[in-house]
């Protein structure tokens, strides 16, 4: 005897989002890059105190992007 799988919202999900609604992906998005801007400033800061300022300056770019 077969049973019968009743899908959940898990499961139901085509697109394998692990149950995510827009604005949820959205927010997590947003945090996700402005870890990322945080990390590459404080990377730059490290980069300039040891007078690296074309990495610096490559990592202080990548972060504007990010922030814009």
């Amino acid at each position: 005897m077969q049973v019968k799988k009743v899908p959940t919202d898990h499961t139901a999900n085509p697109h394998g989002l692990g149950g995510l609604g827009d604005a949820e992906q959205r927010s997590l998005i947003r945090l996700i890059f402005l870890a990322t801007v945080i990390t590459l400033g404080f990377f730059a800061l490290l980069q300039l105190s040891q007078s690296n300022v074309v990495l610096a300056t490559i990592e202080i770019l990548a972060t504007t992007l990010l922030l814009w």
